[in-house]
């Protein structure tokens, strides 16, 4: 009895004029624009004033992509493919398959076009988390993940450089 009295006086509460915000999702989506184009507008400042590698192991899986075209083109389509099982096989090749059909498209690709195609698949990676934290919870809690997802520097750091993260990202 004393439970339902409570749980009625909230739902009074909730439904007066105060609480009007919470249910106008539009501030939501306001708020969700603004962090997303920080977060890929940072993203984007970042790789073009840093045109080169920025560590080794970015250096090398930009050699790695570029060679994998290399192979493609000049050598045989069957050590392609072979190139994803016996090159390299201490990483898992996601990060080469991923940036393998921009880089037979465009050629050989530079480092802002590899960082952008992480990037991209870092998006993509937010959408997925948006809609599943949305559809067990409810639409504020699938933005507030996208929030703190996304402000992340940890996690801004590994997507604006090329490397073995970004694929994990989306499997995770």
């Amino acid at each position: 009895m004393y439970n339902l009295r409570i749980k009625s006086q909230i739902k009074v509460a909730m439904t007066s004029s105060r609480f009007n915000w919470i249910k106008d999702r539009t501030w939501l989506w306001i708020a969700l624009v603004i962090v997303l184009s920080v977060d890929f507008m940072a993203g984007f400042s970042w790789m073009v004033q840093n045109p080169q590698a920025s560590s080794w192991d970015e250096a090398g899986y930009m050699n790695q992509v570029n060679s994998d075209t290399y192979i493609f083109k000049w050598v045989s389509k069957l050590d392609y493919l072979r190139s994803f099982l016996h090159v390299d096989p201490s990483r898992p090749p996601a990060y080469r398959m991923l940036a393998a059909p921009f880089s037979l498209a465009m050629g050989l690709l530079s480092p802002t076009t590899l960082r952008s195609i992480s990037l991209a698949c870092f998006g993509v990676t937010l959408l997925l988390v948006f809609f599943s934290t949305s559809q067990v919870a409810d639409f504020i809690a699938g933005a507030f993940s996208i929030v703190i997802l996304g402000l992340s520097p940890a996690v801004l750091f590994t997507i604006t450089t090329f490397g073995t993260e970004y694929p994990s990202y989306l499997a995770v």
